[in-house]
């Protein structure tokens, strides 16, 4: 219990949203209209996305989750990894280059 509490711990320090020079990571939602600083903590974790929506943040390609299917939903701004591995198995992991735009040069599919 008390690893348990201290992961927890942890976790509430991280911040909601990484960037990169190219990408924008959060778990759920990046509004496309805000400053990453004024983003809604509860947007960025759980608003979802419509899956015909492909925007990115600020000229970013964003990478989430939240919103589980059964493939990765790979677009040209944005790109969904979240395959449901807590209820499918499928666990969807994207290789991303650091010298390159856009979304992941490779998904690994991992049967869990």
């Amino acid at each position: 219990k008390e690893e348990l509490v201290e992961d927890l711990v942890w976790l509430s320090t991280l911040p909601i949203f990484h960037t990169d020079t190219y990408r924008m990571y959060i778990h759920a939602y990046a509004d496309p209209q805000k400053d990453a600083y004024q983003f809604s903590k509860h947007d960025a974790l759980w608003k979802r996305y419509d899956n015909t929506n492909d925007v990115g943040w600020r000229g970013r390609h964003v990478v989430h989750g939240h919103t589980p299917q059964k493939e990765p939903l790979l677009l040209s701004n944005r790109t969904n990894l979240d395959t449901g591995a807590n209820w499918s198995g499928n666990l969807s992991v994207g290789v991303f280059d650091d010298s390159l735009a856009g979304g992941p040069i490779e998904v690994i599919k991992v049967k869990l």
